[in-house]
């Protein structure tokens, strides 16, 4: 299992990517002034093929050879719940909420072999079929690009070592985000102070 992430960065005013990668063991972290699949390959040339790469959907993690994918079922949380404050009055997203919250309630308190998976694939596919053009632009469009990517939601019940979110990764690089900001602040603060 590897999990990564990447977030921007102003380097002497120029936007970066910082990108990092990890598992239980290790801690990748590099710079690159692109965050699509040339700042990976770059990196892993030839992929990360012995790996379950767990990630949110961003389409550059789908483009490297990798043993497996699992999307972070944090990020679709946070997604479907921004569905659920647009529009109130449809039931698909709470429905789609359920189904994750209890499939990360299964993972966490149930014995592994005993995990109904063939239950959980079948609501997950009725709900990705069920018709939404009554609702909101952005219902369509979670949808979609969700249905392309629907064998990768499920996987943390095929591996115990697979993790159904990526806040390791997160994590990893919230500490960077944490530094830019105070520095940036310092700079607000003391303007003509010199920093070494």
């Amino acid at each position: 299992m590897a999990g990564a992430d990447e977030t921007e960065v102003s380097i002497n005013g120029k936007n970066q990517w910082t990108w990092v990668w990890q598992n239980k063991k290790l801690k990748y972290v590099y710079q690159s002034p692109c965050r699509g699949k040339a700042a990976i390959y770059k990196e892993f040339p030839k992929g990360l093929l012995k790996a379950t790469l767990v990630t949110d959907r961003h389409s550059s993690y789908f483009c490297i050879p990798v043993k497996d994918h699992q999307i972070c079922l944090a990020h679709l949380l946070r997604e479907l719940n921004y569905l659920s404050e647009l529009n109130r009055k449809q039931t698909w997203s709470q429905r789609f909420l359920k189904l994750l919250r209890d499939a990360i309630h299964q993972r966490k308190n149930t014995k592994w072999e005993n995990i109904p998976r063939q239950e959980f694939e079948q609501k997950l596919d009725e709900l990705l079929n069920e018709p939404l053009w009554q609702y909101q632009e952005e219902f369509w469009g979670f949808r979609k690009a969700l249905a392309k990517k629907k064998d990768y939601i499920f996987k943390f019940f095929s591996d115990p070592d697979v993790p159904y979110d990526n806040n390791a990764s997160e994590s990893a690089i919230r500490i960077i985000d944490t530094i830019q900001y105070i520095v940036s602040c310092l700079f607000v603060l003391f303007p003509r102070a010199c920093f070494v």
